[in-house]
């Protein structure tokens, strides 16, 4: 298993007004499966072609286990890369297009075809080493340009959005397969994906990016619960936002005083949130107790989405479907201490 570390890789392009990676740093422990994270243009593809390398960093490093590998040409970094589209070679069988990168390497004609048969049963096609592309479904496809990539026994993987050309079910299926495949092989593995959920199902750890920049780096549920700005908030689905003062353990805001589960580094100014699925309605806990009216009310299948007018306050509940209120309701709800969580209010 390998290590990587990024050390303040920045990359701009010909002509572009602004970096598209500047100086991020990060390191994925071996083993570990690290997604990259952002909107579209935030620098996700860019940084895993400097990896690859297929591009070349204006400033900083790629390393593996501690050792440059800017200058080694792609074919000798020990990667291999599954993009959006799988890519195979439509005048070779499945199994040509599997044992491809040990033919290069010059491997024995019986190796390639054990290890090709190994692998298809590892990405559940057994026996479809004869069949062609073009007789492939758009998630078979995928499975056997997974099945390339790992048949080179790769030091990193890098996953370029794989599952991004597939429907709902096949792409549930896929990540089902490529976290399995990815903890039982030990590779170290960075996927890049748009979709939040994605990353919080498969991560170990997730790097956020915007316009370039680092905005976090964390375990899934620290990102989650735990954000660093506004903008990783956002970002996640955050929707209650409380600007105000931490003094000690309380916030203090216009529409009133909250207690803290504890004293936030963070003194003075801030911003105070929780997660819509952490309020507790009809609770009347022992802090933080406020009185509001439903405003609005939408079934989501198996939960519940409303609007809460709290005094000066409007916040956004997440409930159990099973919960019957209704525009107009009275309803009592609680801010548990330990489940509020404060920000710089720097960052809008």
């Amino acid at each position: 298993m390998t290590a990587l570390q990024l050390c303040n890789l920045t990359k701009t392009y010909p002509g572009a007004p602004a970096p598209a990676v500047r100086d991020l740093s990060l390191e994925a422990a071996p083993g570990e499966l690290v997604a990259l994270l952002g909107a579209s243009g935030c620098g996700k593809s860019t940084t895993l072609r400097l990896v690859a390398g297929l591009l070349t960093p204006c400033r900083g490093d790629v390393r593996f286990d501690g050792r440059s590998v800017l200058g080694a040409p792609p074919e000798r970094r020990g990667v291999a890369m599954v993009f959006q589209k799988p890519l195979l070679l439509p005048h070779m069988s499945v199994g040509e297009n599997v044992g491809f990168g040990l033919r290069v390497r010059g491997e024995r004609p019986a190796t390639i075809r054990r290890r090709v048969d190994e692998l298809l049963e590892l990405v559940q096609l057994p026996g479809s080493a004869a069949r062609r592309p073009g007789q492939l479904s758009g998630g078979q496809e995928q499975r056997v340009a997974l099945a390339r990539a790992l048949i080179v026994e790769p030091r990193v993987l890098l996953l370029d959005e794989p599952f991004s050309q597939l429907d709902a079910g096949l792409r549930a299926e896929m990540r089902d397969l490529v976290a399995g495949l990815q903890r039982r092989l030990g590779i170290t593995t960075l996927l890049v994906t748009h979709d939040q959920e994605e990353a919080l199902l498969l991560a170990d750890r997730i790097a956020l990016l915007e316009q370039g920049r680092l905005l976090q780096y964390d375990t899934p549920r620290g990102l989650y619960e735990r954000p660093a700005s506004l903008a990783v908030a956002r970002f996640l689905g955050g929707r209650n936002f409380i600007p105000g003062r931490v003094a000690g353990r309380r916030f203090i805001s216009d529409a009133g005083a909250f207690e803290l589960a504890a004293e936030p580094p963070l003194q003075g100014a801030a911003v105070l949130t929780i997660r819509p699925e952490a309020l507790a309605l009809g609770c009347d806990g022992p802090v933080n107790r406020l009185r509001g009216t439903v405003t609005a009310a939408r079934y989501l299948g198996a939960r519940m989405r409303y609007q809460i007018q709290a005094g000066a306050l409007v916040l956004e509940a997440l409930a159990d479907a099973a919960s019957l209120y209704r525009p107009g309701d009275p309803v009592n709800l609680t801010l548990p201490p330990e489940r509020l969580w404060v920000m710089g209010g720097e960052r809008q």
